[in-house]
């Protein structure tokens, strides 16, 4: 079998290494009886229509795709080979299935819901830091899923009296400029929203974070082992090998369209502690006791 794989890189790779392993477990052995070819799209999504189109030319037996915009992306183009995809927050309001159960395209993967889980997680973030007042949040106004989740968001900060300063980005290169010109105490916090192109710089946007001592909260466990202050939400790395199953099932020959779009089974709250020491935060005992995990080194 020969799957194209395609994503925005970052810490989307969870998501591919998740799905491998999964793969393997199931029987799959690289090089023996599947092929993976692996784009990183950088943020591109000119890069991810290219990589969509060269996969058409090598007649894959299927696509796993990372994120909303890359599956858009990636459907816009390919219309008869299975897509599997996986961390797109909403299948059914991004327009790439008709319900959960049943795409009815060709489309099936899995869900991280992370759009509805931005009020929960701002409200941790309020919990952590008593004195939030202005929050940092950066997007792509092109991309469905933050389109969507920016609003519930917007709502869910009225109701704690956080302000929300917004910030439009097109390109992983965006990003990384907003993130080196904000200066110390100008916000009281970074929120990652889920947009892909920050999670496709996210290394620098941690460095930047961390340097100008301004706390971070992210949606994946992986975020907070590579330095954020925290994290709520489901592992990616699972995720990926929850979603070796709907791989699986499209290559033995099941029509993606009869497969359920898979929700996550586990929401996890981690805290990175050693990131907390550095920035000089003592976050209240109470949140640490919600805690499923702290980082310490």
């Amino acid at each position: 079998y020969h799957v194209g794989v395609v994503s925005f890189g970052g810490g989307q790779r969870e998501v591919i290494i998740g799905v491998q392993e999964g793969m393997k477990a199931l029987g799959y052995e690289e090089g023996k009886n599947i092929v993976y070819t692996i784009v990183d799209a950088g943020g591109s999504d000119e890069q991810v229509k290219a990589a969509a189109e060269e996969f058409l030319r090598q007649g894959v037996n299927a696509v796993y795709s990372a994120s909303t915009p890359v599956t858009i992306g990636v459907a816009q183009v390919i219309k008869d080979i299975p897509i599997v995809f996986n961390i797109v927050s909403d299948p059914v309001g991004a327009g790439l299935a008709k319900s959960l159960t049943a795409s009815g395209t060709n489309l099936t993967g899995c869900s991280n819901f992370v759009g509805q889980t931005g009020p929960k997680r701002l409200e941790v973030l309020r919990a952590m830091l008593p004195n939030l007042q202005t929050v940092l949040v950066l997007y792509d106004p092109k991309n469905k899923f933050s389109q969507d989740a920016i609003v519930t968001l917007r709502e869910a900060a009225k109701t704690l009296g956080v302000t929300l300063a917004e910030k439009h980005v097109g390109s992983k290169d965006d990003v990384v400029t907003v993130m080196k010109s904000v200066a110390q105490s100008e916000y009281d916090a970074f929120f990652h929203l889920g947009e892909a192109k920050v999670t496709g710089a996210v290394d620098a946007v941690i460095e930047a974070a961390n340097k100008i001592k301004l706390p971070t909260m992210a949606h994946e466990e992986g975020f907070a082992q590579k330095g954020m202050l925290a994290a709520y939400g489901p592992s990616w790395r699972l995720l990926g090998e929850q979603c070796s199953g709907s791989l699986d099932q499209v290559l033995r020959g099941i029509k993606p369209g009869d497969i359920p779009i898979q929700i996550p089974t586990k929401y996890e709250f981690i805290v990175n502690l050693k990131t907390a020491r550095a920035l000089g935060i003592e976050l209240p005992g109470e949140v640490l006791i919600r805690a499923d995990k702290l980082i310490e080194k």
